[in-house]
């Protein structure tokens, strides 16, 4: 049976797609868009799946390993990690599956009563991206050491705010920047 969507918001999703040139599946009988993005650190590879409903849509975009459920010590350190990550993000939230360890990034868009601009679907697709860029390795951490996700999130962030802080340096020095 077909699910009930907006085909609207469906086609304002794909037009981004396509004039982004993002290479993507669309299911029609579900209304969902699926596609994998490549991203730096050690996950190499995230997953996407936007699933567009008669007044919304979901970003999911799913992490391709899955904390040990059996480790009940690794899944309190992820966790926590992801509880201090999570912590004042205004756009999405990580999120773990306690039953199969799935770590996953979420975004929902409220689409009632309007059809979502480009920026709004932009942000809802490239902010996980970021997101996984900025924590991933922290996560992969956790999964294979039993380091502090306290200490984890505080090195995520200084790399992070140095990327960030040289980007506007080098931006800067071109004179196409001001701070």
């Amino acid at each position: 049976m077909a699910e009930k969507y907006s085909f609207e918001i469906a086609e304002e999703i794909q037009q981004f797609l396509e004039q982004d040139d993002w290479h993507f599946e669309f299911l029609e009988e579900k209304g969902m868009f699926h596609f994998r993005v490549n991203v730096s650190g050690k996950l190499k590879k995230i997953e996407y799946v936007l699933q567009v409903r008669e007044d919304d849509y979901l970003v999911y975009t799913i992490c391709p390993l899955n904390a040990d459920k059996d480790d009940p010590d690794a899944m309190q350190r992820i966790s926590e990690f992801l509880t201090r990550v999570n912590y004042g993000t205004v756009n999405g939230n990580f999120e773990m599956d306690y039953h199969d360890g799935e770590i996953r990034y979420k975004t929902y868009v409220d689409c009632e009563d309007m059809l979502p601009s480009t920026k709004v679907i932009r942000d809802s697709i490239y902010i996980p991206a970021s997101s996984f860029r900025q924590y991933g390795d922290g996560i992969v951490q956790l999964m294979f050491t039993e380091d502090s996700p306290g200490e984890v999130y505080e090195a995520c962030r200084k790399k992070f705010l140095k990327k960030l802080l040289e980007h506007y340096m080098d931006s800067d020095d071109e004179g196409t920047q001001e701070m």
